[in-house]
């Protein structure tokens, strides 16, 4: 019996450290993998307080002191504002109209049963892949004979083709997710389709429209080459503003650091704040359903 007890307690042991050894190996995994995706933002943002000189050093001076020369020169000298302002715009608007055109089709989907369901949601996906840089030709064509070069609702009008089916995918995706026992039980209350969906779907969607939001208006805000074909002065946006750092055989990078900081950070705190409301929205639907 001694022995038994002794063989139990020794083999409980060995799984003990079987799982300790799993959970460093995993914890280790987790930090290498954060270290690599974070090393070059960590990078852009301790090379942008530093001078032009210690940069381009060879070796690079990482001890040298820090500054905001680089900061005040992109505000001063290239008005990084007035582009934040342009990104800023173009990238709400287009999210907000491609969340309010996606979410009938979106319901449609999910909810009902008609012809050629299946193949207008693979058209989705065509439209989806479709390269940008074969349309940008039709696209300047389009706009200079409409009016709509250099102006912010043209970019708007050009970025809702991709920005909508991709919408409608993910929006079905949580609109599936909503019991339709839900809604049913409103028709049978007096509802009518619509009040059902605004008094039971919509709230329970709320994660699903913030999460769809991101994700397009971070495409719409890094989006580059219909921006910079389409647009020269009044509608540029931050991302094609990356030849004012280039200058005859060499690059301004401390500038350029700079500029690359400040057009993330929006895209860092707007990934934040959805983070939490997300998790925060989910809990609230989970109590209610």
């Amino acid at each position: 019996m001694g022995r038994r007890l002794q063989y139990f307690s020794s083999n409980r042991t060995l799984l003990q450290w079987h799982r300790r050894l799993d959970s460093i190996v995993a914890s280790l995994a987790v930090w290498i993998i954060l270290i690599l995706f974070l090393a070059p933002y960590l990078y852009l943002i301790v090379w942008s307080f530093k001078r032009p000189g210690d940069i381009q050093a060879y070796p690079p001076r990482f001890l040298s002191p820090l500054t905001v020369e680089n900061y005040s020169q992109i505000f001063a000298d290239v008005n990084i504002a007035f582009f934040l302002k342009n990104s800023a715009i173009v990238a709400g608007v287009t999210t907000v109209l491609s969340l309010l055109l996606a979410i009938s089709a979106a319901y449609s989907f999910a909810r009902f049963r008609f012809l050629g369901k299946d193949w207008l949601a693979y058209l989705f996906i065509a439209i989806m892949v479709a390269p940008l840089i074969s349309l940008v030709y039709p696209f300047l064509v389009v706009a200079n004979q409409i009016g709509l070069t250099d102006t912010h609702m043209g970019l708007v009008l050009f970025y809702l083709p991709w920005n909508i089916p991709f919408a409608v995918w993910m929006l079905r995706t949580f609109v599936s997710d909503v019991p339709q026992e839900l809604e049913d039980s409103a028709l049978v209350d007096g509802c009518t389709r619509m009040g059902a969906f605004a008094r039971i779907t919509a709230p329970l969607l709320i994660p699903g429209f913030f999460t769809t939001g991101v994700f397009i208006f971070i495409g719409a805000w890094n989006e580059f080459v219909i921006a910079f074909f389409l647009t020269s002065t009044k509608a540029r946006t931050l991302p094609t503003t990356i030849d004012f750092f280039l200058t005859y055989g060499s690059f301004q990078f401390a500038p350029m650091f700079a500029a690359g900081v400040v057009s993330t950070l929006p895209i860092v705190a707007c990934g934040l704040l959805v983070r939490r409301y997300y998790l925060t929205g989910t809990t609230a639907g989970a109590l209610k359903g």
